[in-house]
Protein backbone atom coordinates (compact mmCIF):
# COMPACT_ATOMS: atom_id res chain seq x y z
CA UNK A 1 0.00 0.00 0.00
CA UNK A 2 1.26 3.46 -0.94
CA UNK A 3 0.32 6.31 1.37
CA UNK A 4 0.65 10.08 1.09
CA UNK A 5 -0.18 12.41 3.98
CA UNK A 6 -0.86 16.05 3.15
CA UNK A 7 -0.30 17.72 6.51
CA UNK A 8 -1.68 21.00 7.87
CA UNK A 9 -3.20 22.49 4.72
CA UNK A 10 -6.41 24.48 4.47
CA UNK A 11 -9.10 22.10 3.25
CA UNK A 12 -12.59 23.17 2.19
CA UNK A 13 -15.26 20.84 3.57
CA UNK A 14 -19.06 21.05 3.67
CA UNK A 15 -18.58 22.75 7.06
CA UNK A 16 -16.24 25.38 5.60
CA UNK A 17 -12.47 25.88 5.52
CA UNK A 18 -10.33 24.25 8.19
CA UNK A 19 -6.69 23.45 8.73
CA UNK A 20 -6.38 19.67 8.71
CA UNK A 21 -4.60 16.64 7.25
CA UNK A 22 -5.54 14.51 4.25
CA UNK A 23 -4.48 10.86 4.04
CA UNK A 24 -4.36 9.23 0.61
CA UNK A 25 -3.96 5.45 0.35
CA UNK A 26 -3.30 3.91 -3.07
CA UNK A 27 -4.58 7.07 -4.78
CA UNK A 28 -7.82 7.28 -2.77
CA UNK A 29 -8.56 9.87 -0.07
CA UNK A 30 -9.25 7.75 3.02
CA UNK A 31 -9.28 10.25 5.90
CA UNK A 32 -9.59 14.01 6.40
CA UNK A 33 -8.89 14.97 10.00
CA UNK A 34 -6.20 16.65 12.12
CA UNK A 35 -3.12 14.95 13.59
CA UNK A 36 -2.91 12.00 11.19
CA UNK A 37 0.24 9.87 10.94
CA UNK A 38 1.68 7.62 8.25
CA UNK A 39 4.79 5.58 7.49
CA UNK A 40 4.49 6.82 3.89
CA UNK A 41 5.43 10.12 2.31
CA UNK A 42 4.46 13.34 4.14
CA UNK A 43 3.87 16.60 2.29
CA UNK A 44 3.87 19.76 4.44
CA UNK A 45 0.98 21.96 3.26
CA UNK A 46 1.03 24.48 6.12
CA UNK A 47 -0.10 27.85 4.71
CA UNK A 48 -1.35 26.26 1.47
CA UNK A 49 -4.80 25.34 0.14
CA UNK A 50 -5.59 21.70 -0.57
CA UNK A 51 -8.01 21.62 -3.51
CA UNK A 52 -9.29 19.00 -5.96
CA UNK A 53 -8.06 19.08 -9.54
CA UNK A 54 -9.76 21.54 -11.84
CA UNK A 55 -11.89 20.68 -14.88
CA UNK A 56 -11.60 22.81 -18.03
CA UNK A 57 -14.61 22.12 -20.23
CA UNK A 58 -13.53 24.21 -23.22
CA UNK A 59 -9.97 24.02 -24.51
CA UNK A 60 -8.48 24.15 -28.01
CA UNK A 61 -5.31 22.14 -28.59
CA UNK A 62 -4.86 23.57 -32.13
CA UNK A 63 -4.43 20.02 -33.37
CA UNK A 64 -5.30 19.02 -36.03
CA UNK A 65 -4.33 22.04 -38.02
CA UNK A 66 -1.68 23.92 -36.02
CA UNK A 67 0.32 21.39 -33.95
CA UNK A 68 3.32 23.73 -34.07
CA UNK A 69 1.36 26.10 -31.80
CA UNK A 70 0.08 23.42 -29.43
CA UNK A 71 -0.88 19.76 -29.57
CA UNK A 72 -2.80 17.53 -27.17
CA UNK A 73 0.38 16.44 -25.36
CA UNK A 74 1.58 19.99 -24.65
CA UNK A 75 -1.97 21.08 -23.72
CA UNK A 76 -2.40 18.32 -21.14
CA UNK A 77 1.11 18.82 -19.72
CA UNK A 78 0.38 22.52 -19.18
CA UNK A 79 -3.04 21.74 -17.70
CA UNK A 80 -1.58 19.24 -15.23
CA UNK A 81 1.13 21.71 -14.21
CA UNK A 82 -1.64 24.19 -13.36
CA UNK A 83 -3.71 21.71 -11.34
CA UNK A 84 -6.23 20.90 -14.07
CA UNK A 85 -6.92 17.16 -14.17
CA UNK A 86 -9.60 16.97 -16.91
CA UNK A 87 -9.84 18.82 -20.23
CA UNK A 88 -12.52 18.64 -22.91
CA UNK A 89 -10.84 19.45 -26.21
CA UNK A 90 -12.90 21.37 -28.77
CA UNK A 91 -11.94 20.90 -32.42
CA UNK A 92 -10.78 23.97 -34.31
CA UNK A 93 -13.37 25.55 -36.62
CA UNK A 94 -11.17 24.64 -39.58
CA UNK A 95 -11.65 20.90 -38.97
CA UNK A 96 -15.20 20.43 -40.20
CA UNK A 97 -16.33 16.89 -40.96
CA UNK A 98 -15.84 15.85 -44.58
CA UNK A 99 -19.49 14.82 -44.86
CA UNK A 100 -22.49 15.69 -42.70
CA UNK A 101 -23.80 13.36 -40.05
CA UNK A 102 -26.56 11.25 -41.70
CA UNK A 103 -29.23 12.27 -39.17
CA UNK A 104 -28.37 15.98 -39.19
CA UNK A 105 -30.91 17.04 -41.84
CA UNK A 106 -33.64 14.84 -40.44
CA UNK A 107 -33.06 16.14 -36.91
CA UNK A 108 -32.98 19.79 -37.95
CA UNK A 109 -36.12 19.59 -40.10
CA UNK A 110 -38.08 17.63 -37.51
CA UNK A 111 -37.11 20.16 -34.83
CA UNK A 112 -38.81 22.96 -36.75
CA UNK A 113 -41.92 20.90 -37.52
CA UNK A 114 -41.15 20.14 -41.19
Amino acid sequence: MTELLIKGGTVYTPDGARETDVLISDGVITRVEPSLRTDGKVLDAKGLYVLPGGVDVHVHSRDPGFPEKEDFASLTEAAAAGGVTVVLDMPPASSRPSRPWPGARRASTSACGA
